[in-house]
């Protein structure tokens, strides 16, 4: 079993780097590497997290880190409609009679209904057009042009404070 100062030298020395390289590396003094590596300082756990996190190295078993695969459930993953259609904010923008569904993304489903309270079933995307709605300071509500926006188609009645999209038929 080595020491902590034998671990972290040889760690460097397998990166091929010098104290002052491996130290810029990590956003650490190089004192603090030389304290290390001469058995003056253990080392403390912002270095090792800086090495976990740089090299994906736990020092401590001296060992790579394996990444876990991320898996993904996909009995919750459901698509939502994407339309090539865009909705403008003023009675000047376009209106589209056919809007044929050109592609889906996909959302969680327990996502769409426990934080927004949308039944995914019945939703829809868009894209905004124009800028109508973009107030100009940057604020998290502005809605800016080309933005992607998720409609609840099931929501008919009006409230106080919400965005609407209506759809106007034409015959």
């Amino acid at each position: 079993m080595y020491s902590d100062s034998e671990k972290l030298k040889r760690f460097r020395k397998s990166l091929d780097l010098g104290q002052v390289a491996f130290a810029q590396a990590l956003n650490i003094a190089r004192a603090t590497i030389s304290m290390i590596e001469c058995g003056k300082y253990k080392i403390s756990h912002t270095v090792k997290e800086a090495i976990k996190q740089k090299y994906n190295y736990d020092i401590d078993s001296e060992s790579y880190i394996t990444k876990k695969e991320f898996v993904v459930n996909t009995s919750n993953i459901v698509p939502i409609p994407f339309y090539e259609v865009k909705a403008a904010a003023n009675p000047k923008g376009e209106i589209m009679v056919d809007y044929p569904e050109s592609q889906a993304l996909y959302f969680d489903k327990r996502w769409l209904e426990n934080i927004l309270g949308v039944n995914p079933f019945n939703a829809s995307i868009i894209q905004a057009k124009g800028d109508s709605m973009d107030s100009g300071l940057n604020k998290s509500t502005d809605i800016k042009d080309g933005d992607l926006l998720l409609v609840d188609n099931s929501n008919i009645n009006l409230v106080n404070g919400l965005i609407y999209v209506i759809e106007l038929g034409y015959n």
